[in-house]
């Protein structure tokens, strides 16, 4: 397991202002280097597409549009993500693919616990 998460590279796309600064405030004091917090599904493609990401943590609905776009391009480039939605927990599904999920509210020990482990695992 990865003791810390001291200069990893978080891409956030969340569009609830005040999750998205609580999210961001709890990473930058780990140690963190963080991309975003992105609130609309354009900007999330574009940093996906072309940032140095280590991981990605997904809002599902940004503003009414899906982040499955966004989840193609980082299993494309085999970036591990987790889905924080108010939508369910455990697993987020499309189709046969799924990918680790955190339902809203969530607690943010349990958020990093899931980003150590999706890191270690490479998926």
């Amino acid at each position: 397991m990865r003791p810390d998460l001291v200069d990893v590279r978080v891409l956030i796309a969340e569009d609830e202002l005040l999750i998205a600064i609580d999210l961001e405030l709890g990473l930058l004091d780990l140690g963190c280097k963080v991309i975003g917090p992105f609130p609309r599904l354009r900007q999330v493609i574009a940093k996906a597409e072309t940032e140095a990401v280590d991981i990605a943590l997904l809002d599902m609905n940004l503003n009414g549009e899906l982040v499955f776009p966004v989840i193609d391009i980082l299993r494309r480039r085999l970036i591990p993500l987790i889905v924080i939605s108010g939508y369910g927990d455990r697993k987020a599904r499309r189709g046969t693919d799924c990918w680790p999920a955190l339902t809203k509210p969530y607690r943010f020990d349990v958020l990093t616990d899931m980003m150590r482990g999706a890191l270690d695992s490479g998926c």
